[in-house]
């Protein structure tokens, strides 16, 4: 190879790679978003870094024990504002669930923390996960709700006007989403799991703006009574 050639090809390489944190930057810009992070994961957000550093403390009461509280867990956060290294502790649980964190314009939303505590289970702290939603101001506004749960736990009780269709039938009813591609759009069920699976079906399905709005409870936290 000779000389030249490798210059062409290093320069080309040193272009495609500007471009792809170009658009890494620009991605990280748009809110509102959720992510989901591991114990020791960052994330750029409106370049602001963001990192789930380790679970403080979980002394959430444990599948499968009775517990005369529920108890709560927390997390240790770090972030960068103004080139300053800032570290916050959020907590969930009891009546900390969802707890907020106003941030340079932003509100981060803890959303859920597993694995979840269990009786004669020990928890490796790096298999703990983080969900986090961030949006600008305090509220989404004219957001579409999915409730994506089943028809019995629908039933039982809901979040007011939410379209209802389960994660699993949403490929076959897609003929029945009546919302815009480019609309934000809002998913929960009980505890997460189920919509993120709708999330990614969506997303697959062309649909842009969804959020994984974990379950009932964050959904109207996130959302406001207002929007009701």
């Amino acid at each position: 190879m000779t000389f030249t050639r490798l210059l062409i090809i290093m320069s080309i390489t040193l272009i495609a790679l500007g471009c792809r944190s170009e658009a890494l930057t620009k991605n990280s810009s748009e809110l509102p978003r959720d992510f989901t992070l591991a114990a020791g994961e960052k994330v750029l957000v409106n370049d602001m870094g963001f990192q789930f550093e380790r679970v403080k403390q979980d002394s959430r009461c444990p599948k499968g024990a009775q517990c005369i509280q529920q108890g709560r867990a927390e997390v240790v956060i770090n972030y960068t504002l103004d080139k300053t290294p800032i570290q916050k502790v959020m907590s969930i649980g009891g009546k900390d669930a969802g707890e907020r964190l106003s941030v340079n314009g932003m509100t981060v939303q803890l959303g859920y923390l597993k694995p979840y505590p269990a009786t004669n289970i020990k928890i490796n702290p790096a298999n703990y996960k983080a969900h986090f939603i961030v949006m600008e101001g305090a509220e989404l506004d004219n957001a579409v709700v999915m409730d994506v749960r089943t028809q019995q736990e629908f039933d039982a009780g809901h979040y007011p006007q939410a379209t209802h269709i389960p994660y699993d039938d949403i490929s076959d009813r897609a003929s029945e989403l009546s919302f815009a591609k480019d609309d934000l759009v809002v998913v929960y069920c009980r505890s997460g799991n189920r919509a993120g699976k709708a999330k990614a079906t969506l997303n697959q399905l062309g649909y842009t703006n969804v959020i994984n709005g974990v379950d009932q409870d964050t959904v109207e936290s996130l959302i406001g009574e207002a929007n009701q």
